[in-house]
């Protein structure tokens, strides 16, 4: 029996040491060591707004992470405000008036940053679906209210796929 050890605990470290391209990771399923990580996938659009009065218009990208990356241009394109925002939870619709805001059932609601020159302001944008017209008749699904700073810009959006 002694005999048969050594030969296998041999060959189970040799087998070990051998360059076969594999490491085990912590849940123990093999990793292949000479093929490139996964990238993380480009954002793609998701959402894109317009308005007049000042001339506007915002894209929201979207990622497997959470936070979606944003652009809104403002005051006709002069100004470029770029960041994230968040999805805020969905809160029941309250009509008390004692500090619940007041979501409709058709309403998504993001908050988040946007960097403008260097300064970073708040954002909170509610997308509502529902018919929307721009100021050329052009019919939208979705109605948008954006809140930057001191600024309110509404216009009217589509979701994309």
């Amino acid at each position: 029996m002694r005999n048969l050890i050594y030969p296998l605990v041999f060959l189970f470290f040799a087998s070990s040491c051998g360059n076969d391209n594999h490491t085990v990771v912590p849940n123990g399923e093999p990793k292949d060591l000479h093929l490139p990580t996964k990238a993380k996938p480009d954002p793609i659009l998701f959402y894109k707004a317009q308005g007049n009065e000042p001339g506007w218009n915002m894209v929201v990208m979207s990622t497997e992470e959470g936070s979606f990356p944003t652009t809104l241009v403002t005051a006709f394109g002069a100004d470029t405000l770029t960041g994230f925002v968040n999805r805020m939870p969905i809160m029941k619709e309250t009509k008390d008036g004692k500090g619940h805001p007041l979501v409709k059932s058709n309403e998504m609601k993001y908050s988040g940053q946007l960097n403008h020159k260097g300064m970073m302001k708040s954002v909170l944008v509610s997308i509502v679906s529902e018919s929307c017209s721009d100021d050329a008749d052009k019919k939208f699904p979705t109605s948008c209210v954006i809140v930057a700073g001191n600024e309110k810009l509404i216009g009217c959006g589509v979701y994309l796929e």
